[in-house]
């Protein structure tokens, strides 16, 4: 099937199961409320998978989005648009165990300039949240760039039915992640010693709450689960810096390699099924998430006639 074909059937099956997210207007943040999964909005980005190298990150990331139909097909005037970069380590961006800054900067910049309302950044750290978002640079740029930035509150979770995992039948998602208009996934490409890799689809890990730690039995199939009901309308990949061992913190030099790359996409199953074969040749079926999320028809995992370089 095409990638658009596949993302419509997506639109569809991730409405059909929920009671929608009016309840955001009623209900408090205290306690565990349960709603239902994220609905996609329809746009007009292409299905491409486009894919940019250069030094100047800000220039690649502009050229790309562009190139998928620009910012403005995504983000209305007026919209609240939540970016989930990776914020989940204490290491600077030459460690490439967080998303680079810079990319950061030109989302949120893009979504300003399309009339976003707010763009909010966030992200569920796995250490400390003030010196993760402080060590990695994001939390600065992004403020300065004009987006709300703000530590994950606790109390703002919401227990959503998982109709369709296999593993995870419910599970509290963050609540600026689903009521969003706009929804962008920023992850940084590098390896993990559980999954193999962490590309766009582990990177919602940092909206579950609840403790993830028990995800680990079945891992790849509760992440598959999970995205069932948070669809992202856009990930943007960076590769500037790739880890390729020891992840997923690193910590050392060593471990990085500078690939000086973006690749972005509206389909995260086909992002990720590239991003595996071009940066660390591996196939779907080895990282088995990303095989697990294309048989739900969450996107499809044969990329090679999407693929846009630039």
């Amino acid at each position: 099937m095409s990638g658009e074909i596949s993302r419509r059937k997506f639109i569809k099956i991730a409405g059909a199961g929920g009671m929608g997210l009016y309840s955001f207007g009623i209900l408090g943040c205290g306690k565990k409320k349960e709603v239902g999964p994220r609905i996609l909005r329809q746009n007009s980005m292409n299905d491409k998978i486009v894919v940019g190298n250069g030094d100047d990150i800000r220039a690649v990331v502009r050229a790309i989005i562009e190139k998928l139909g620009g910012m403005s097909s995504l983000v209305q005037k007026g919209d609240v648009v939540a970016v989930k970069p990776n914020i989940g380590w204490t290491t600077p961006p030459e460690l490439a165990a967080c998303t680079n800054p810079v990319v950061v900067v030109a989302v949120v910049e893009l979504c300003r300039e399309a009339g976003a309302k707010k763009v909010k950044v966030f992200d569920r750290s796995c250490r400390d949240d003030r010196i993760a978002y402080k060590n990695s640079g994001i939390a600065e740029a992004a403020r300065k760039a004009g987006a709300d930035v703000s530590y994950v509150d606790r109390r703002r979770f919401f227990e959503v039915p998982i109709e369709k995992g296999k593993k995870l039948k419910s599970w509290p998602v963050y609540g600026e992640a689903l009521k969003a208009d706009v929804l962008i996934n920023l992850p940084v490409a590098k390896v993990h010693n559980a999954t193999g890799l962490t590309l766009s689809l582990k990177n919602l890990m940092g909206t579950a709450g609840g403790d993830r730690g028990t995800w680990h039995q079945s891992l790849h199939q509760k992440i598959a689960d999970y995205y069932t009901v948070l669809p992202c309308d856009l990930a943007i990949l960076d590769a500037y810096r790739v880890m390729i061992r020891n992840g997923p913190a690193g910590g050392n030099p060593n471990d990085v390699k500078l690939v000086k790359t973006i690749a972005a996409g509206t389909d995260l199953v086909a992002l990720d099924a590239f991003a595996a074969k071009e940066f660390f040749d591996k196939t779907p079926d080895e990282v088995r998430h990303i095989k697990y999320a294309s048989e739900f028809g969450s996107g499809d995992m044969n990329f090679s006639n999407r693929v846009v370089r630039i």
